[in-house]
């Protein structure tokens, strides 16, 4: 599947798997700096470090400023992430069930057998977790919820 080749193996036999599409979100011109700052404050704060003092339009568009990501990208990227955990067990899933089928020429989802569980433990940012939460279940959350 889409797994990171990269990940390491803990020494219980856990997969630990570090992927991009569950980093923080990307800050733009704020990235590095205190959250209080406006986007415009952190804007001026990256001139002033760049020795620019113009406010030309020539001069932003020469200053090196990282990426900002908005909450849809995020939610783009993290959605692609869930898409592919899930194609990953169901090829998995349906491998098995085909490999089974072989072997005992009978269908086993009919058996009685239980189904196969896969355990996805993800750790990531606040920010892409609560863009997450709200992109899957915004309606149903409490009002007072934020």
């Amino acid at each position: 599947g889409n797994v990171d080749p990269g990940g390491k193996t803990a020494s219980d036999g856990i997969d630990l798997i570090v992927d991009s599409h569950l980093r923080e979100l990307a800050k733009g011109a704020r990235e590095g700096y205190l959250k209080k700052l406006s986007y415009e404050e952190a804007v001026a704060l990256r001139r002033n470090e760049a020795g620019d003092t113009s406010n030309s339009n020539a001069a932003m568009m020469t200053m090196e400023t990282p990426k900002l990501e908005s909450i849809d990208d995020a939610w783009n990227r993290v959605k692609h992430w869930i898409d592919c955990i899930v194609e990953d067990a169901s090829d998995d899933y349906y491998s098995t069930i085909e490999l089974k089928d072989e072997q005992d020429n009978e269908d086993t989802r009919d058996s009685g057998s239980d189904p196969k569980i896969y355990d996805v433990f993800a750790l990531s940012h606040s920010a892409l977790i609560r863009t997450m939460i709200h992109k899957m279940v915004d309606s149903e959350l409490p009002s007072n919820y934020a």
